[in-house]
């Protein structure tokens, strides 16, 4: 059996950004929630892939995020709305560009043939298998050819600030800061192990973007 784990390839946010969220997910415990934004772990991003990885891989892996790195301009992103999906996540949403679709389409096209399977589990906790057997149309075949549903159409940029512990909970948005407060700058791409929740644990590596 290959020893492989679960990681995320994020786009990171600036520092005037990260502090934004990080202090913006730390206010939302007071309503109960399962995590809060750090410096260290539960790092804030934007996912742009995630995938079952054999260890033996990392290092060819950070090789190909090097080059794309080198050949891509950071970027400047518009925050467009806030979001809370039926199972508790409370998110920022972005503006979704020419560009960053060819970045994840560019880190797909990598690192997806280095994966191994699917990852047991998906960010709210579910199999993945069983999500696999439910899904229809291009979740299904996001899931099938790349082992990660959010791609291409149904790629949705964005920034998780946490989970409420009661996903029936409804967190009233308009408590929180004007929503353009969280556009800016990403600058570096970020490879983690991933946590549950869809979060972003142990730094494997952070790569410059070009001109950041």
């Amino acid at each position: 059996m290959i020893d492989s784990s679960s990681y995320a390839i994020v786009l990171l946010p600036d520092e005037g950004l990260l502090d934004k969220t990080i202090q913006t997910s730390c206010m939302l415990r007071s309503f109960g929630t399962r995590f809060c934004l750090q410096k260290d772990t539960f790092f804030p991003h934007m996912t742009l892939y995630m995938a079952q990885i054999p260890n033996s891989s990392l290092k060819q892996i950070q090789a190909a995020l090097s080059h794309i790195a080198k050949q891509t301009e950071a970027f400047s992103l518009r925050a467009t709305k806030y979001h809370q999906d039926r199972e508790g996540m409370i998110e920022v949403q972005y503006e979704k560009t020419d560009a960053l679709v060819f970045l994840q389409r560019e880190i797909i096209r990598a690192v997806n043939p280095l994966r191994e399977g699917l990852r047991e589990r998906n960010p709210l906790g579910y199999f993945l298998k069983d999500q696999l057997s439910h899904a229809t149309g291009e979740e299904k075949e996001n899931l099938e050819k790349y082992g990660y549903d959010e791609i291409g159409m149904l790629f949705r940029p964005h920034i998780t600030f946490t989970r409420l512990i009661n996903k029936e909970k409804m967190f009233a948005l308009s408590l929180l800061p004007p929503v353009e407060q969280f556009s800016g700058s990403f600058p570096v791409i970020g490879f983690f192990t991933l946590g549950e929740n869809g979060t972003c644990m142990e730094q494997i590596d952070t790569i410059n973007l070009k001109n950041s």
